[in-house]
């Protein structure tokens, strides 16, 4: 990477990281507690840990990759903040059809399968730096 690249990512950061209403410079981050907490039907969830990295996503947005490995028994693939939300971005198997299955499913009920399979991995929540 050059140094004019650098430049350009270390601007992009730092304006991701004042979005989302944090300090603008990585060193301020890397190494701090974090606090996530999520409401999903009856539960609330609340994890705890230390921010390992933080990248710039190529869609836009930041990823927070954190001490945390599980999230209601899944893989917890960081913490993402995109479009003013913050959600934990988790590894579901999504679920699987056979044929016949999917034969008996109308176009809407399939359309409306995938697009929960999809939102099942985000769980949106709050965010702080502790």
């Amino acid at each position: 990477m050059s140094l004019e690249q650098n430049q350009t990512f270390a601007s992009e950061l730092e304006t991701q990281l004042r979005e989302a209403g944090l300090p603008g410079a990585p060193r301020e981050i890397v190494g701090r507690l974090y606090q996530f907490g999520c409401e999903q039907t009856a539960h609330h969830h609340i994890l705890v840990g230390t921010i390992q990295a933080v990248e710039v996503s190529d869609e836009g947005g930041l990823n927070f990759y954190v001490t945390n490995p599980r999230f209601w028994g899944a893989r917890l693939i960081s913490i993402t903040f995109s479009d003013g939300k913050w959600m934990a971005y988790v590894d579901i198997k999504p679920r699987g059809w056979s044929k016949e299955e999917l034969e008996r499913m109308s176009e809407e009920e399939v359309d409306r399968a995938i697009e929960e399979n999809i939102a099942a991995k985000f769980f949106e929540g709050e965010f702080q730096l502790l």
